[in-house]
C-alpha cells in the first residue's frame, strides 16, 4: 500500500538494513506469491530489541573505567564482565547490577575499547 511505503521511505534507502515482517498470499489462478510487509524497521533496532545481554571479556581490569562510559542504564539487557584469569587458568564471571541498553552499536564501541578480549551478545 502506498501509504506504508511512504511511512517507510527513509528506512528503504539503497545499503539499509532492514527487518521485515512479510505475508504471503497463494494464487492457484495465476500460480504467484504476493508478499505484503506487514512491518518494517532498521535492522540495528530489531537485533537491539532481540539481545537481552552482553558478556564482556578482559583479562586485565585497566580497561574497566572506559567500559563503565560506554554502558548505558535504563535499558531491558544485563551486562556480565568475564575476567580471564591467566595464572589460574580459569574464568570468573560477575553479573553487573540493574538493567543496560543493548544494542549492535554499545556491542562495538565496548569491543573498541583498549584492553577488552571480546564481547559477546546473547538474545
Amino acid at each position: 500500500d502506498a501509504e506504508k511505503l511512504a511511512d517507510w521511505r527513509d528506512e528503504l534507502e539503497p545499503g539499509r538494513s532492514v527487518f521485515l515482517a512479510v505475508s504471503a498470499e497463494y494464487d492457484p489462478e495465476t500460480d504467484d506469491i504476493r508478499l505484503r510487509i506487514g512491518a518494517l524497521e532498521p535492522l540495528e533496532e530489531a537485533a537491539a530489541r532481540a539481545a537481552h545481554s552482553i558478556r564482556v571479556f578482559l583479562d586485565a581490569p585497566e580497561p574497566l573505567e572506559r567500559l563503565a562510559g560506554r554502558l548505558e542504564a535504563g535499558g531491558e539487557g544485563t551486562v556480565a564482565l568475564v575476567l580471564m584469569l591467566k595464572d589460574a587458568r580459569r574464568e570468573v564471571e560477575v553479573q553487573l547490577p540493574g538493567q543496560y541498553r543493548v544494542t549492535p552499536e554499545i556491542a562495538g564501541a565496548i569491543k573498541a575499547v583498549p584492553g577488552i578480549v571480546h564481547v559477546e551478545t546473547v538474545g
